[in-house]
């Protein structure tokens, strides 16, 4: 008969807390803050703003935000995941507010940036602009807002410099008569100083529609495609740390090309991107400019001909795989592989018509507030 003995070894009641700490930084936000009741060492490490900016850096979990026309519903789909399961039944609801989100009031998904949200509401009958800043992760909200007599396109950056989180709003109006000097006002909201600043600069854009109202943050700046007083287009980019405005040149074919054709800017992989599709072609291209800002570098990445119907086709994300996610006609989510062939799709929900336009933005979870606010909470802690 064999007799088990007893290991004569003393294993330590708790991990290190270095070791402890870097498997708190890879897991998602939600079991986070779920940890945070573990301990209150646990809860000191997770609230802590070093800790936060370390796991967004770290553990990076992209979701795609789609906003519904039907109320403060906005659907949070699992990219990565496929499109008719789980992935497309988590459901947030905008922070209310009893001067922003009434029936009549338009809420517009602008962007994303380090795990914060911009949302705009423009109140009915009036000139007033609501802005929020909202991570959905945590439940953080600030609001604010601002009058403008004319269209603004909008979006959301970060300064590095001052570690503050900026929103550019940029009027886009068209001068009275021939002899008017026009011009460009940006204004500036900076949520380290909580004010507005304003610059002017001495040329003028005209929107696109509504889906190019909203920038993409690159490289330090935000981007809008638009049209200038010559009716051609030009990619525009705003510096949020220099606070600059600055056209970014396409190459010559792009600009031939984009005269007659579809066309939708993107950031995908890091990238600055074009997207267009020929009105009497079934081939669509995907342009990227391999090096910021140089003219040259815009290539040809990819030519789809095998996607039906290939005008109502835009592409969104590529999955960690190297699906394509995207959206069609009727609000529909698809996912394409390199060469066009359709892998999967779903219906997007609570949508009044097959004309509204699909209003969505990618986000990263994150710990994040606004870094003042932290400062704050410190101090009174």
């Amino acid at each position: 008969m064999i007799t088990r003995k007893k290991a004569n070894i003393c294993l330590p009641q708790t991990l290190p807390n270095e070791l402890i700490e870097e498997i708190l930084l890879r897991l998602p936000v939600k079991s986070l803050l779920r940890f945070k009741c573990v301990c209150k060492s646990w809860l000191s490490l997770i609230s802590n703003p070093q800790f936060a900016k370390l796991h967004f850096d770290v553990a990076k979990t992209t979701q795609l935000l789609l906003r519904s026309c039907l109320g403060s519903k906005i659907d949070v789909i699992d990219i990565e995941a496929p499109l008719h399961g789980d992935s497309m039944k988590l459901v947030l609801n905008i922070p209310s507010s009893s001067t922003t989100y009434k029936r009549k009031s338009m809420v517009n998904l602008v962007g994303s940036c380090r795990g914060l949200i911009l949302l705009t509401t423009i109140l009915p009958y009036s000139n007033l602009v609501n802005f929020m800043i909202w991570n959905p992760s945590t439940g953080f909200s600030k609001q604010f807002n601002k009058p403008f007599n004319n269209t603004i396109i909008c979006g959301i950056g970060y300064n590095s410099s001052i570690d503050g989180i900026v929103v550019v709003a940029i009027v886009i109006s068209r001068p009275t008569s021939i002899i008017e000097i026009s011009s460009t006002e940006v204004h500036c909201f900076s949520s380290r100083t909580n004010s507005w600043s304003y610059i002017e600069v001495p040329f003028t854009y005209q929107l696109l529609g509504f889906e190019f109202g909203n920038g993409l943050f690159l490289n330090g700046a935000l981007h809008w495609l638009v049209r200038s007083n010559d009716l051609s287009l030009k990619i525009i980019a705003f510096d949020v740390m220099e606070r600059k405005l600055s056209e970014i040149p396409l190459s010559h074919d792009l600009t031939v090309r984009l005269q007659t054709y579809i066309y939708h800017l993107k950031v995908i992989k890091g990238y600055l991107c074009l997207w267009y599709v020929g009105s009497e072609s079934l081939k669509a291209e995907l342009w990227t400019m391999k090096e910021y800002k140089v003219q040259e570098s815009w290539t040809n990445s990819f030519i789809f001909s095998n996607i039906y119907p290939i005008q109502s086709f835009y592409p969104i994300y590529f999955t960690k795989n190297g699906e394509i996610l995207g959206y069609g006609r009727h609000h529909t989510l698809l996912k394409v592989n390199e060469q066009g062939e359709l892998l999967d799709h779903s219906k997007v929900r609570r949508f009044i018509n097959e004309h509204s336009i699909l209003n969505y933005c990618m986000y990263t979870e994150s710990l994040l507030s606004l870094p003042e606010d932290y400062e704050k909470s410190s101090k009174d802690e």
